[in-house]
């Protein structure tokens, strides 16, 4: 759990491709849709057919505020640190995120950043942001590989 949680909030350090995704989708995208779904779903502000609120409750309002506002905090802090690891596994600076915060340019900068941060693999020697984060090994996780390609055992 340790672990996880310095990965989500810790800007120091690298990440590989999978974790970047799985830490986006719980970090960032989980909280979201966890967040829109209470709203959504919230009677504080019902409006009656001539267009007055019904049942406003003031504390209720305040506290669901409380928690969108804590929500996006969060996902905001989350999605800085995980992104800054991810382009620091590229080799570039955490800054590189600013483009995000340019008008107009952000229209194309996220998608593109993102994409790229999926797609592009990390280096493999270490730099100057640490050691490269440890790689998924798929040839055990499926039973070795390609049993064509495996030497006999030697006997």
């Amino acid at each position: 759990m340790t672990a996880f949680l310095q990965k989500l909030y810790f800007i120091y350090g690298r990440i590989g491709r999978m974790d970047f995704v799985v830490l986006i989708f719980a970090g960032v995208v989980l909280p979201g849709l966890v967040c829109a779904m209470l709203v959504k779903s919230s009677t504080i502000m019902e409006r009656s057919a001539t267009g007055e609120l019904v049942n406003f409750q003031p504390g209720q309002f305040l506290l669901l505020l409380a928690f969108c506002c804590l929500c996006v905090t969060h996902m905001i802090w989350a999605h800085t640190a995980i992104t800054t690891k991810r382009l620091h596994d590229l080799g570039f600076s955490g800054w590189w995120q600013a483009l995000y915060y340019i008008p107009v340019l952000d229209l194309f900068a996220l998608p593109a950043i993102m994409l790229a941060l999926i797609f592009m693999p990390g280096k493999q020697e270490a730099n100057k942001y640490g050691e490269a984060p440890p790689r998924p090994n798929l040839r055990s996780a499926t039973g070795g590989g390609n049993p064509a390609r495996q030497e006999p055992p030697k006997g």
